[in-house]
């Protein structure tokens, strides 16, 4: 019976020293009704910081009409959890994919907006304005550019 219980004590010993290394993320409870990404914002000890490998993407010549996909690459270089609270293109041409989910630390993401080309013409300079709940700066402005031949 006395090992039983040693065996239990030794065990439960071990994953308690094992679970106290594990790291913790926070994660944010909708208890007000308040959307995670909009939480993060308001949430300013718990920001986290992001490296953008991407803030303008050239996508060349195209014809009137035509769709680019653009991805801007980005990695969560904190300590907590990345939320994109705001993503808002300069005009209707340009549509976010979707909603980029939640990105770890040290996990890296895409950003994806399609834009459309049927209403321009000549040099195009366009951008998507981001929120992110990040120390390094709230706001960011991803720009892109190219040429759009009219047939």
């Amino acid at each position: 019976m006395k090992k039983i219980i040693l065996a239990s004590a030794a065990g439960l010993l071990f994953m308690l020293a094992v679970s106290c290394k594990s790291k913790t993320y926070y994660t944010y409870e909708n208890t007000v009704g308040i959307p995670p990404a909009e939480f993060a914002m308001m949430d300013t000890v718990n920001y986290t910081s992001i490296e953008m490998e991407n803030t303008d993407i050239d996508f060349g010549t195209i014809n009137r009409g035509d769709s680019v996909t653009l991805e801007f690459k980005f990695k969560n270089t904190g300590d907590n959890t990345l939320f994109f609270s705001l993503v808002y293109p300069s005009c209707g041409c340009t549509v976010p994919k979707s909603s980029t989910p939640p990105t770890k630390p040290g996990e890296a993401g895409v950003l994806t907006a399609v834009y459309h080309s049927r209403e321009d013409k000549g040099a195009v300079h366009k951008s998507i304005k981001v929120h992110t709940n990040t120390a390094n700066g709230i706001e960011r402005i991803l720009t892109f550019h190219g040429n759009v031949n009219t047939p």
